[in-house]
């Protein structure tokens, strides 16, 4: 809930919480979205804005559920390059869960499988040499969903 978390909802912020709001705008790119409502920005900026809300704090750890299911591949791409920025860069854990495990491989570090049970954990290099997700998942989507062949 980004600053107001645990508060109740002020009509104005302090100067100390307009930095962080600032930063956290900057970092993700959405400054120039400031004075936008949150209904008028399409699907990508909301996304964005969601992500500095969540970020505000500054926290250690960020849980993302199908964030880029309704963004075109160009919002997408953005999103998954700022979630990567803030995770190598800024050196924040980023929980990533989704279907599309094929756009996210170029950015994640780590992969978990789930299918009712761990099917797979470990780097998208243990991914592509797995005989146990070849068998699993079938050669073609194998190499479809790994993005890094060797």
């Amino acid at each position: 809930m980004g600053l107001l978390s645990g508060k109740k909802i002020l009509k104005h912020i302090t100067k100390d919480e307009e930095v962080l709001i600032n930063e956290a705008m900057a970092l993700i790119n959405v400054s120039d979205l400031k004075d936008t409502l949150f209904g008028e920005l399409s699907g990508g900026q909301q996304q964005r804005v969601l992500v500095a809300r969540a970020i505000v704090n500054k926290p250690e750890l960020l849980i993302l559920d199908e964030p880029t299911t309704a963004l075109d591949p160009d919002a997408r791409g953005t999103f998954f390059k700022i979630i990567y920025h803030l995770n190598s860069n800024k050196k924040m854990t980023i929980l990533f869960i989704t279907h599309d495990i094929a756009s996210i491989g170029t950015y994640a570090s780590k992969l978990l499988y789930l299918d009712k049970k761990v099917i797979f954990y470990g780097s998208f290099e243990d991914f592509r040499l797995s005989k146990d997700m070849t068998q699993y998942l079938g050669t073609f989507t194998q190499h479809l969903v790994c993005y890094r062949h060797g």
